[in-house]
């Protein structure tokens, strides 16, 4: 073989492994920011955020979120509240865009929006597609739409799409110190999906993320479409045993509860 020709594979060698080893990176890089969140009472918090990405992707295209967390000292104490969304086994991904975050009597409420269909299902397929946080005893718990204050309006007060502003987030930061309330506004308005700039408590016609599969995890990190299970007592008893699912995960008991 001659020199050139074998120098030329072998270039062409190490860009494909390159281009693998990128295409299957995990936690490449991330970026942190300040953002001013508004409250409903008309005062002001510094939002410290962070935002990670990693996990399998496309050649060219950018890593999914894998991780990302805030933190805020709650207003009137010294007390350093945060709360994280990591990628898990299941999902693979951070599982939320923030949408509200706010303050009512001394304790703190954040909503979020679902971020994929995994997540969409692993979070009970809600609609309208949120998903609400109270922070009690020093732990963030999920709680019904209802139990979400309504003092606290309908637009988003923190930036709800970051991934394509991350390094505009990042540059303002460095400039003025944080993302202002007024920025936040302004680059929430121009969010073309309603929900991902406003809550509304009402369902969605047609589901939150109906175009999404409905899928149950089959107790193995893995998700399984719901359509395998519901046409017969018998094929759901058979899928079960096939994707090894114990009494945990598998639905015939409550898609057949006659056939017990």
């Amino acid at each position: 073989m001659k020199p050139a020709k074998s120098f030329l594979l072998y270039c062409f060698a190490l860009l494909t492994g390159l281009t693998s080893l990128n295409a299957q990176a995990f936690y490449l890089f991330g970026s942190n920011w300040k953002e001013e969140v508004l409250l409903h009472d008309g005062s002001k918090i510094i939002v410290n955020r962070s935002q990670s990405h990693g996990g399998f992707h496309e050649f060219g295209q950018k890593p999914p979120v894998s991780e990302q967390a805030i933190s805020f000292d709650l207003p009137g104490t010294h007390q350093t509240v945060e709360w994280e969304d990591k990628a898990t086994p299941d999902v693979g991904s951070a599982n939320f865009s923030l949408l509200q975050l706010d303050v009512l009597n001394g304790v703190p409420y954040l909503a979020v929006t679902i971020r994929g269909c995994l997540p969409y299902n692993k979070w009970g397929r809600p609609n309208p597609d949120y998903v609400f946080f109270k922070y009690v005893g020093g732990v963030w718990k999920q709680i019904p739409i209802e139990e979400y204050p309504a003092e606290f309006g309908t637009d988003a007060n923190m930036m709800s799409e970051t991934v394509s502003r991350e390094q505009w987030l990042s540059d303002e930061t460095s400039k003025s110190g944080y993302v202002s309330s007024a920025l936040i506004k302004q680059m929430n308005a121009e969010i073309r999906t309603p929900q991902n700039r406003t809550i509304t408590r009402t369902p969605i016609p047609g589901g939150g993320m109906g175009g999404c599969p409905n899928a149950i995890p089959d107790g193995h990190d893995g998700w399984i479409g719901l359509g395998f299970f519901n046409k017969s007592y018998e094929q759901c008893k058979g899928t079960c045993f096939a994707h090894d699912m114990n009494e945990q995960y598998c639905p015939c008991k409550k898609l057949y509860p006659d056939q017990q």
